[in-house]
């Protein structure tokens, strides 16, 4: 249970705003030390979608120092836990980053699609929910596309990283290796479904963002102005 919200009405903070003056949402923390922290409300389908393309960056970077590895006797280049820079847990890093993000992008922008048509999704998993949600939006359209399959191919490895057994957590198999999520992350088609699915999400967005739901709206807010925190505030440092 969090600390509750301590706030008083103090009308000297009230301010008068003329029509269509841009607002922020904001919510409340209360820190034990710290006090109250406002924060503005974010579409965190942005934040998630920022977070993926990153480890997607980083990925792609460490991929350009594998390929300066030396190449052995065996004809393949080694990565070693005694290495360092330790580049498989840098490429784990990075990898996880893109593929949690990925999918929780998708989760996100189902959720705003919810909300801006004010249903409530029926299905659970991932693909089920970007299904309904899309065909509320006339969007399904988009999922025969080629970079929907490649997200498909994402959200396995997640299922890999978030379920690990026997037979995706190593692999010896002369084809399916790959179901092994770091194997993945190792070769070009991890960064390839990466760039498939980001073409593809964007002109999802963009189709979503012409919804009529989207248009701008006229709205009269009824709002309590001027109200304060109570709660003691720790000075920042000098």
């Amino acid at each position: 249970m969090g600390l509750k919200h301590q706030s008083v009405s103090d009308p000297s903070l009230g301010e008068n705003h003329a029509a269509g003056t841009p607002i922020l949402r904001i919510e409340q923390a209360e820190h034990a030390r710290f006090g109250t922290i406002a924060y503005e409300l974010r579409r965190l389908w942005t934040l998630h979608y920022i977070m993926a393309r990153s480890g997607y960056i980083e990925l792609r970077r460490h991929h350009e120092q594998v390929l300066r590895l030396p190449i052995g006797t065996s004809n393949s280049r080694l990565l070693a836990a005694k290495d360092r820079p330790d580049l498989t847990l840098m490429i784990y890093s990075a990898g996880t980053q893109m593929i949690l993000n990925v999918v929780l992008t998708m989760q996100h922008l189902c959720h705003e699609i919810e909300r801006g048509m004010d249903c409530q999704l029926q299905e659970s998993g991932t693909s089920g929910r970007i299904k309904e949600a899309f065909k509320l939006a006339g969007l399904d359209a988009i999922l025969a596309e080629p970079g929907y399959s490649a997200f498909q191919e994402i959200l396995e490895r997640r299922d890999a990283i978030e379920h690990p057994k026997r037979g995706n957590v190593s692999s010896s198999h002369p084809r399916d290796w790959d179901c092994v999520p770091l194997s993945w992350l190792l070769t070009d088609r991890a960064p390839k479904a990466f760039e498939s699915w980001h073409e593809w999400f964007l002109r999802a967005v963009d189709q979503w963002r012409l919804h009529p739901v989207n248009a701008p709206k006229l709205l009269t807010l009824t709002v309590e102005r001027g109200k304060k925190s109570t709660r003691q505030a720790k000075k920042p440092p000098a």
